[in-house]
């Protein structure tokens, strides 16, 4: 079973765990797992009723998002020519950017649990990733498919407002 291991980075308020580089006939892309600890972001009131923590299950891909989205998710992080190159930190510029697609998220306040559904989520995704990044990821309905290359309207949008 593929693993979210690789941590790209952990701070106060999030933290995010990538796998090993999978590609299943489209693209080189890395599953990824966010962890956002809620009580940084929210209020008292809005943490008791959504929970503690939010877990999200993502594929990214800089292959899939080219080139022209990297610089840009690059520029928004201020990260230097000298370090470009280097994979993993595409990978985090990228999921911090917000180009990437969302598989599954589940909230709660049982950490342990909600990694535990997370990981089962990551082993459904594994066998069934074209139906995962079939799904719509907006009201749009723009795909897993239309995310991860950076186009959040969704390529069925894009050719009906032509």
């Amino acid at each position: 079973m593929k693993k979210c291991t690789k941590v790209l980075y952990d701070n106060d308020s999030q933290k995010v765990m990538v796998s090993g580089v999978e590609n299943y006939g489209d693209f080189n892309f890395r599953f990824a797992v966010k962890i956002m600890y809620l009580e940084e972001y929210m209020s008292e009131d809005e943490v008791k009723e959504y929970g503690k923590y939010d877990l999200t299950l993502l594929a990214v891909s800089p292959e899939a998002a080219g080139e022209e989205n990297v610089n840009k998710a690059f520029e928004s992080m201020g990260i230097e020519e000298e370090y470009r190159s280097n994979e993993l930190v595409q990978y985090e510029s990228l999921i911090e950017y917000g180009i990437f697609a969302v598989l599954a998220s589940v909230h709660g306040n049982n950490l342990g649990k909600l990694l535990s559904e997370i990981n089962n989520e990551l082993k459904m995704a594994n066998m069934l990733f074209g139906f995962y990044m079939d799904r719509p990821q907006n009201a749009l309905g723009a795909t897993g498919w239309d995310w991860i290359k950076g186009d959040l309207l969704g390529s069925y949008f894009t050719q009906v407002t032509q």
